[in-house]
């Protein structure tokens, strides 16, 4: 039976999820018409370690095509880059549609741009420079250069710098930056890095030469670099305050001292990340919700997400003020949801205890809740959106 493409592309479009893998294999033997669509959504995504990176050379080898289709690029660099160098260098070359790229490691540890041969770096170097690029992040990464990271926030529309070292000397050849008229101006920007420890690369971002470009900066993220203190990140923000739109505060485990937030008065969207033991709202959390009528007086949604190591029981607030909690809820008068998420399965109870204690804010209609899957916690694309992605 003979079926229009729009229908099969609609079929294997509603394919998601852990099963999708086998389903798209087994849907590219079904006939002819099913076979292009299948293979573009099967290669989509690539991850590229120890497991998986001569697999890929010999197959986008055999059939370059392939590699074609990818769209999402993760190096895991703990992959052993001696062993597999032929593998990875191979397939680094064969690659040129991609449109996110995101290095980091599983497991959890630094790795030095410097300890890699320079065979790497070219191959690296000419992923960077593919016109279908798009997004880019780079976590855990030391020694970066800082030629690497201009490029990236004058070539990309999305970057994430999860960094623990800029290094301002080391030279790398990159071509010229395309020009915005692609559309590639920078709207998202990820920040990562301890500004005390990185004192010279600080001193060029919050002077604007290097995110010059960045004059359509919609979203930043900034993680908290020491406990009670943005250390100097807060400027990059004020830089930026008359096209930001949504700020992310993360303040993963240092949450136990309040922090001063920037004033940005157009400010629509604020989201506040913490990491804890037991599952509750930090003091630095509550803290920067009282402040907000006076910094972010224009707020429309705010968002609370909370990645706790277990769920406990017994109270869910820390010791603090909640009158004046709920007093500045009310004091912001564009505010029209609070989104309360956690990487929890017990999201009823916690919903329970939140409106228990917040009773004024959640009589008003303001509360929702969701809870976050660790899948989605752990993926490597978790910093980008799919905002422009294009098959």
């Amino acid at each position: 039976m003979w079926l229009p493409q729009e229908l099969v592309d609609a079929i294997l479009e509603e394919l998601a999820g852990p099963a999708a893998h086998k389903s798209l294999k087994a849907c590219s033997m079904v006939s002819r018409s099913f076979v292009l669509p299948s293979q573009r959504r099967l290669f989509r995504f690539l991850t590229l370690n120890s497991k998986t990176v001569g697999i890929a050379s010999s197959r986008f080898t055999e059939r370059p095509h392939l590699a074609s289709y990818v769209r999402d690029l993760h190096v895991d660099m703990h992959l052993n880059t001696k062993l597999h160098q032929h593998s990875l260098l191979t397939t680094f070359r064969l690659l040129n549609k991609v449109q996110r790229m995101a290095i980091s490691s599983y497991s959890w540890q630094t790795w030095a741009w410097d300890s890699f041969p320079d065979e790497f770096h070219d191959a690296f170097v000419s992923l960077l420079t593919l016109t279908s690029l798009r997004c880019f992040a780079m976590t855990r990464c030391r020694g970066v250069p800082l030629a690497l990271i201009r490029h990236a926030l004058a070539s990309y529309k999305e970057v994430g710098l999860l960094v623990a070292g800029i290094d301002v000397n080391q030279k790398i050849d990159l071509f010229p930056a395309p020009t915005s008229d692609d559309g590639k101006s920078l709207t998202h920007l990820l920040l990562n890095y301890a500004p005390s420890q990185n004192p010279e690369f600080h001193a060029r971002m919050i002077a604007e030469g290097i995110t010059a470009p960045s004059t359509c900066l919609d979203q930043l993220e900034l993680a908290v670099p020491v406990q009670g203190s943005l250390g100097g990140l807060e400027k990059i923000a004020l830089n930026h305050s008359s096209s930001l739109q949504h700020l992310v505060i993360n303040f993963w485990q240092r949450h136990e001292h309040p922090i001063r937030l920037p004033s940005l008065p157009n400010l629509r969207m604020l989201t506040l990340k913490a990491s804890v033991g037991k599952l509750r709202i930090p003091v630095a959390v509550l803290s920067t919700v009282i402040d907000l009528p006076t910094s972010m007086p224009q707020l429309e949604v705010l968002s609370i997400i909370v990645d706790a190591e277990y769920d406990g029981s017994g109270k869910v607030v820390d010791q603090y003020n909640l009158c004046e909690v709920e007093t500045a809820l009310e004091d912001l008068s564009q505010l029209r949801e609070v989104n309360w998420g956690i990487f929890s399965d017990d999201v009823v109870a916690f919903e329970e205890r939140i409106q228990k204690v917040l009773p004024r804010a959640s009589a008003a209609g303001l509360f929702s809740f969701s809870t976050w899957s660790w899948r989605s916690k752990h993926d490597p694309m978790v910093h980008f959106s799919y905002d422009g992605l294009h098959t």
